[in-house]
């Protein structure tokens, strides 16, 4: 008895993880904005915004963040907000950790199309407090047209 439901909960499992990793297969993420970001990882509240802008045109209230780091060797989530342009001002419409080397998604009811978006970063504290560094680069490809298939 024990035995079958363990195999039940096992499959149940392994089931469950495929439909996520179809359904993370089922995005287009559009054309990617390079950016690159000389960002802090002291301040938990202090920001870097980008340069560079996208021009969302679609439907899904998200942005996703693919980003590496230059300047630590640390291998930790960094935190990033989706700022829309709204005349002279930039707006925080979402923000999220994103994993180093894959698309992260950041969601926001907000995010709309027809405006201009970039992103705003900062590094981990775990870069400050386990290795002492004040500073490193975030570089990478937010995307802001992404679609589902």
């Amino acid at each position: 008895m024990k035995k079958t439901l363990i195999t039940v909960l096992l499959t149940m499992l392994f089931i469950s993880i495929s439909v996520i990793c179809v359904a993370d297969a089922e995005i287009d993420y559009g054309e990617g904005v390079s950016f690159s970001i000389y960002a802090q990882c002291k301040e938990r509240d202090t920001y870097t915004d980008s340069t560079s802008f996208g021009y969302k045109t679609t439907e899904m209230a998200a942005v996703f963040v693919e980003h590496s780091v230059s300047g630590s060797s640390y291998i930790c989530t960094n935190h990033f907000r989706v700022r829309k342009e709204s005349g002279s001002d930039l707006i925080s419409c979402g923000s999220n950790w994103c994993t180093i080397g894959s698309p992260s998604i950041i969601k926001g009811d907000t995010i709309d199309s027809e405006y201009n978006y970039t992103i705003a970063g900062r590094g981990n504290t775990k870069h400050y407090y386990d290795g002492g560094i004040e500073n490193l680069t975030l570089f990478g490809t937010f995307y802001v047209n992404a679609t589902e298939k």
